[in-house]
C-alpha cells in the first residue's frame, strides 16, 4: 500500500495552475482535482454524469451525490431563477448576480465552498484507503484562503512574473487591463503565498521547464 501525500496547488490568477495539474495528471501515480469544477459539479443536479476530473470516477460521483448543493441554492436563490426548468445552472445569471451583490455573493459562497471541502475530505479520504496512488493534488485559486494549508500535507505555490501573467489574461481569456487590475488587487501578494506554501514552482518560462521541476520535486521524496 502506496502512503499518499495530499499536495495543494496555488497561485495568483494567470500563474498557469491548471497547466501543472495537468502536467501532474499524465502520471499514473497522482489524482488530479480542481476546486472549480468540483464546485461547478456540485451545483449541478445529480444527473450521474459528473464530468471526467479524475481517474475513480465511480467513487467520486458517490461523494458528488452525498454534498450535493443544487438544492440548497435552488432555495436560496428562487427569486433570482438561477436554474431553469430543468435544473440546469445558468453560469452567466449566476456570476451577474455574486459580482454585482456581496450580501448574495457571501450567502452562495457560505454554500458552495464548505460544501467543496467536505467533498475534498471524502474524496482524500478514499483514495488514501485505497492505497493505489501517491499523491493527490488539489489545485483552488482560493487554496489559502480557504485554509486548506491546515489539512495539506503540503502546498506548492505556481509563480508567474506579473507582466507574464498580464499578458496571459489578455491574450487567453480576453481580459481589460482594468478587470486584471480588479483581479489582481483581490488576491493574496506574492510575500503571503511565498510564506505560507511549502515548494515554489517558477512558471515563467517554457512548459518543458515546469515539467523538469515538478519532475526534480517528485524524485525528491
Amino acid at each position: 500500500m502506496k502512503q499518499m501525500r495530499f499536495i495543494g496547488i496555488t497561485g495568483g490568477v494567470g500563474a498557469g495552475k491548471s497547466a501543472v495539474l495537468g502536467i501532474l495528471k499524465e502520471r499514473e501515480d497522482d489524482i488530479g482535482v480542481q476546486a472549480d469544477v468540483l464546485a461547478k459539479q456540485l451545483m449541478k443536479a445529480r444527473a450521474g454524469d459528473p464530468e471526467e476530473d479524475a481517474r475513480d470516477g465511480d467513487a467520486l460521483e458517490r461523494i458528488l451525490d452525498r454534498h450535493s448543493v443544487h438544492q440548497k441554492l435552488v432555495d436560496a436563490f428562487a427569486e433570482e431563477r438561477i436554474f431553469d426548468g430543468e435544473g440546469k445552472l445558468d453560469v452567466l445569471r449566476m456570476s451577474r448576480l455574486i459580482f454585482s451583490d456581496e450580501t448574495r455573493r457571501r450567502q452562495a459562497n457560505g454554500i458552495i465552498h464548505p460544501a467543496v471541502k467536505r467533498a475534498v475530505l471524502d474524496y482524500v479520504a478514499v483514495i488514501r484507503e485505497e492505497g493505489r496512488h501517491a499523491f493527490f493534488f488539489l489545485e483552488a485559486a482560493l487554496l489559502l484562503e480557504e485554509h486548506y494549508d491546515e489539512i495539506c500535507d503540503e502546498i506548492w505555490y505556481i509563480y508567474a512574473s506579473e507582466p507574464t501573467r498580464r499578458k496571459r489574461l489578455a491574450e487567453s481569456r480576453g481580459y481589460s487591463d482594468e478587470k486584471i487590475e480588479a483581479i489582481f488587487s483581490s488576491q493574496l501578494s506574492e510575500e503571503v503565498f511565498s510564506d505560507k506554501c511549502n515548494r515554489v514552482i517558477q512558471n515563467d518560462g517554457s512548459i518543458e521547464d515546469t515539467r523538469r521541476q515538478i519532475e526534480n520535486i517528485i524524485k525528491s521524496y
